[in-house]
């Protein structure tokens, strides 16, 4: 009732309590009521609960009838010499019995109560070199000793040994320190590859953070979660709605208003799922490996994006409470996990050599709000292999790059006419891709044909963009006499997915010539000088027309420094063909 326990009708009850804890017991001992709610907060309350099987007339026992001793340690205190040993109450069996008490009785028994309070910090410093500093929180192991006080001349022969009750309580204490990044970089596993380096094996790649300290606490370590997810600008569309700053989670534990511990109860890891667990490197005590956030995996077209995480040093092998498991938390933004692998398809037949590789997706609540055309761009490297001078290793000799195209795919049958299938501006658009990327110094093949248009008006809007590249073997055959190399040299091709450099709002906002775009942005992002759709729609018609004619900036070669990569496939064997 309020701040005062009474016990059961019927049954007889007396209570006793600690002096660590603020209280007033009533006349006959049968309820208690404490003082505020804060006596009852951030410290353990230890309930012994007893009960003496003799009628309510017996009188056996003094009026100061239990008294209660208490061995107090932490466990990884010394048990000889830091080990507390205290007597903490007792309890009075009074000779009266309550109204309560007397409402359908139970007169076989009697139940005696004590509290007690246990503090869970340990007031106990360090040993040196850290003389001073106060020891990191640990499991606190309590033995309660509860000793029968017998009337003189009773209990003589034959009495019950005194009561000894044990209990281990978990840490309630937040770890003290609190996380700074110093660096962070790339962990990737071995370089491997095939003994005439014609191909290698993808790499596993994960991020790694540095913090300025290692974790002070044995049983703790590094925490981290994610707090807020948003697509990569340079990739997305930008589209209004993907500029409003997501909501971040608190942190997902137990309140815990109350916790309750039972004699032998096992570490339940309380709080344990709310952030994910740092992996420590094994020969560092500050460099660690953030893990993927869950529910995606190393090519999950999220680790495209950004992430806002939130690290926090935690307790990790020893009991601990929810509320206590983490300390304050170190909030940082703009995280990138490695990008997926980039793979590429190597195809050859007899005529040419086709690479076919998909551009870098972003997506936002599990939609594909990828910008369209993509702003990436992806250049398949052609190399030849040939032995070293001293006839001991091979090495990779590059003879061309070419930018791969997302409007177009390989045309296998040989049967289609252009004419008939195509418009005039069509056949025009298929010739200045096919035509502007050879090299000026081999002879222009008659090589029409070997494209055709990707069917957007069919094509899944949310899919992925693939693009696609030939080379003609007779274009191969030119470039490896102009290098003085056998024209049956083993073959390999190596992609390059490149990051473009925005230079103006057109070209961060891909859909700006769509006027309901183009009035939410206006509207929601209150940007002055914005241009109207008209104008973004003359704009994006005039870019296209100068990709047609212009490859643009080769950023592999001529501009090589000048452009940020973001990621490179492993190196693929060209498939051997006989007679090209």
């Amino acid at each position: 009732n309020g701040l005062t326990l009474l016990g059961k009708k019927g049954e007889r009850v007396q209570f006793g309590c600690s002096n660590r804890i603020r209280h007033t017991l009533s006349p006959d001992h049968s309820s208690i009521t404490f003082a505020s709610k804060a006596d009852l907060m951030n410290h353990w309350l230890c309930c012994i609960t007893l009960e003496i099987h003799r009628d309510w007339t017996w009188d056996a026992i003094e009026d100061r009838s239990f008294v209660i001793n208490r061995k107090k340690r932490f466990k990884k205190d010394d048990i000889v010499t830091e080990t507390e040993i205290l007597e903490v109450g007792d309890i009075e069996l009074k000779k009266t019995i309550s109204i309560d008490a007397l409402q359908n009785p139970n007169r076989e028994r009697t139940t005696i109560i004590f509290i007690d309070a246990a503090e869970p910090k340990n007031l106990l410093k360090q040993s040196a070199p850290n003389a001073g500093e106060t020891r990191f929180t640990d499991l606190i192991e309590l033995e309660y000793t509860i000793e029968t006080k017998f009337k003189t001349d009773h209990a003589t022969i034959t009495k019950d040994n005194p009561v000894t009750l044990s209990l281990e309580l978990p840490v309630t204490i937040n770890p003290a320190q609190v996380p700074k990044i110093a660096s962070a970089g790339i962990a990737l596993s071995p370089y491997e590859r095939n003994e005439k380096y014609s191909s290698t094996e993808p790499r596993s790649r994960y991020l790694w953070i540095e913090f300025q300290e290692p974790v002070k606490d044995p049983d703790d370590i590094y925490f981290a979660r994610v707090l807020a997810y948003a697509p990569d600008q340079l990739l997305s569309n930008n589209n209004p709605e993907l500029l409003a700053p997501p909501d971040e989670p608190s942190l997902p534990i137990d309140p815990e208003y109350i916790r309750i511990v039972t004699p032998g109860q096992p570490d339940d890891e309380a709080g344990i799922d709310a952030m994910q667990p740092m992996e420590k490197s094994l020969d560092s005590d500050v460099h660690y490996l953030l893990p993927i956030p869950p529910g995606l995996f190393e090519e999950s077209d999220e680790l495209f994006g950004f992430f806002t995480y939130e690290f926090r040093a935690g307790h990790s092998k020893i009991w601990s409470t929810a509320q206590g498991r983490y300390g304050r938390a170190l909030r940082a933004t703009g995280i990138q996990h490695p990008a997926p692998t980039l793979t590429c398809v190597v195809n050859r037949d007899e005529e040419k050599l086709y690479v076919t590789a998909p551009y870098a997706a972003s997506v936002y609540k599990g939609k594909n709000v990828t910008s369209d055309p993509p702003r990436t761009e992806i250049w398949a490297l052609l190399y030849a292999q040939v032995k070293q001078a001293d006839n001991k290793d091979y090495r990779n000799i590059l003879l061309y790059e070419k930018k791969l195209d997302w409007r177009v795919k390989v045309e296998h049958d040989k049967q289609i006419n252009p004419i008939l299938l195509y418009t005039a501006k069509e056949r025009s658009k298929l010739k200045y891709i096919n035509i502007k990327n050879w090299k000026d110094e081999l002879e222009y093949g008659n090589y029409k044909g070997a494209y055709k248009l990707t069917e957007t008006e069919f094509a899944n809007k949310d899919a992925t963009k693939y693009g696609s590249v030939i080379w003609s073997n007779s274009e191969i055959n030119q470039m490896l006499e102009l290098y003085g190399l056998p024209v049956d040299s083993p073959l390999s091709i190596l992609c390059v997915e490149t990051l473009p450099v925005i230079k103006n709002i057109f070209e961060h906002v891909s859909a700006l010539d769509n006027q309901d775009v183009n009035e939410k942005y206006k509207n929601n992002i209150s940007a002055d000088g914005t241009p109207n759709w008209n104008q973004a729609r003359d704009y994006y018609s005039a870019k296209e027309q100068s990709n047609l004619v212009s490859e643009g900036a080769r950023p592999l070669s001529d501009d090589l420094g000048n452009y940020r990569i973001l990621r490179t496939s492993p190196l693929t064997e060209v498939p051997f063909v006989c007679c090209t």
